[in-house]
């Protein structure tokens, strides 16, 4: 059964699908990798449109119209639009952010790093939050690869791959602003340079200036896809595709 989105208002999702998947060999767009029969953006749109979200906006730009072209054969209909990196080559995660956050038209934004496999109830669990900026977490093993979480008092206060213990975790690759959230992300993100090092110096500025809170996703399977290892991992967890 599909868990019931708890958000009443219209909300956007924006979809980070730019990047270059050099550390997954190239071959593939990452954002075309097979998870169970589908691809791997083609999947997160199609969970985030049965749970109700209104637009769904996929930035790309490393192979735009390959990833588009398979997106549109998705069944998520009018409310998929996309909105291009012109530079992936040169730019972080955090400018596409921008972009996408520039294109949506509602004031509650999901946003949702594209090498991310995970359950429906992982995006219901952020939505339902209700702060102005909430990250999902997993208490799971962590590497030097991992996108860290720090709390203190139970409020996220840093994250980098290159935080050392106490960590609470790692970041999910799903976030949710509203109200002021949106416009401070994309404040916090034309701050810092185009190549910035994924969005870590802007989510940063936003944890010290909001209050953010971080919502423990560990009871849903999960994994990000970086490295031809994780594909394997992840069809161990999800299945065959």
């Amino acid at each position: 059964m599909k868990p019931a989105h708890p958000e009443a208002a219209p909300w956007s999702v924006v979809v980070l699908a730019a990047g270059l998947a050099s550390r997954l060999g190239g071959a593939v767009p990452k954002a075309l990798v097979p998870v169970c029969g589908e691809p791997l953006v083609g999947r997160l749109c199609r969970q985030v449109n049965a749970l109700g979200a209104s637009e769904i906006v996929v930035v790309t730009g490393h192979r735009a119209e390959e990833v588009e072209a398979a997106l549109l054969a998705t069944p998520v209909g009018p409310r998929l639009r996309f909105v291009r990196n012109p530079v992936p080559a040169d730019s972080s995660l955090g400018w596409s952010c921008g972009i996408g956050l520039a294109a949506v038209r509602h004031p509650t934004v999901m946003v949702i790093l594209g090498d991310t496999v995970t359950e429906d109830g992982l995006f219901v669990d952020v939505l339902a939050d209700g702060a102005i900026l909430a990250l999902g977490y997993l208490d799971v093993p962590i590497d030097e690869e991992s996108m860290k979480l720090r709390l203190v008092g139970g409020r996220p206060v840093r994250m980098g791959k290159d935080l050392g213990p106490p960590v609470a975790g790692e970041y999910s690759g799903v976030l949710v602003a509203r109200g002021d959230g949106p416009g401070a992300l994309r404040e916090a993100i034309a701050r810092h340079p185009r190549t910035t090092d994924l969005c870590v110096g802007p989510l940063n500025d936003v944890l010290a200036a909001l209050p953010v809170t971080a919502v423990d996703c560990s009871r849903h399977r999960w994994i990000e896809i970086d490295f031809p290892a994780d594909v394997t991992r992840m069809r161990a967890i999800f299945g065959a595709g």
